[in-house]
């Protein structure tokens, strides 16, 4: 049964510039969107600098059924040691359901960019906790996560940014991460597509 979504042509959404084309027939979901901008002013509302930076989570060939699960299950893991560090993890992640053999997910976490400033020693110990999560080797490259850090034609880009209160780095990064928005390559059926960290408690 296809999902029931609200689309967006529109070039930009609340304000902030997003990846659309309209003569194409390229959209984004709103719903994505909307959690793409709470988890920006989250990050921005607990410090003053906030890292945001892309991965992809490409898993092995696993039964359907569990793939979700496995996911939220490292992503659990990762935030865990990222919270003991002390940098206030959040994220958005999609599932994508296009023509790959594999699922895959493509994730925006966003850590206290006053505590870090660099997105690949977290990568690499990204790799490490899905590869033990997969029981596999956790001192070798699997490939399992990628660093978002080329195009399709293989050109760096970047795939961090380091956003201030009020700062241009933000719509910079909002059109970015509006790619996890596109619905050219989702999931039509009612497979969970969206998963977004839990708002931490206000302390009292």
């Amino acid at each position: 049964m296809a999902k029931q979504r609200k689309l967006t042509f529109e070039p930009d959404y609340n304000g902030y510039p997003i990846n659309t084309d309209k003569e194409a027939g390229l959209a984004c979901d709103t719903r994505i969107l909307n959690a793409i901008e709470r988890t920006l002013d989250a990050g921005l509302e607990a410090s003053s600098k906030a890292l945001v930076f892309r991965y992809d989570v490409r898993l092995p060939r696993t039964i359907e059924e569990t793939s979700n699960e496995i996911f939220k299950s490292f992503q659990a893991d990762f935030c865990k040691h990222l919270t003991r560090k002390g940098l206030k993890p959040r994220y958005v992640a999609v599932r994508e359901g296009d023509s790959s053999p594999n699922p895959h997910y493509h994730v925006a976490m966003v850590l206290d960019g006053q505590k870090t400033q660099n997105p690949y020693g977290h990568l690499q110990k990204a790799g490490e906790t899905l590869a033990r999560k997969l029981d596999l080797p956790p001192d070798r490259n699997h490939g399992l996560i990628h660093a978002c850090d080329r195009d399709y034609n293989g050109q760096p880009q970047p795939n961090s940014y380091m956003l201030t209160r009020g700062g241009e780095n933000y719509d910079d990064a909002f059109h970015r991460l509006s790619y996890l928005a596109k619905v050219s390559t989702k999931p039509s059926d009612r497979v969970r597509e969206l998963f977004v960290s839990k708002r931490p408690r206000k302390s009292k």
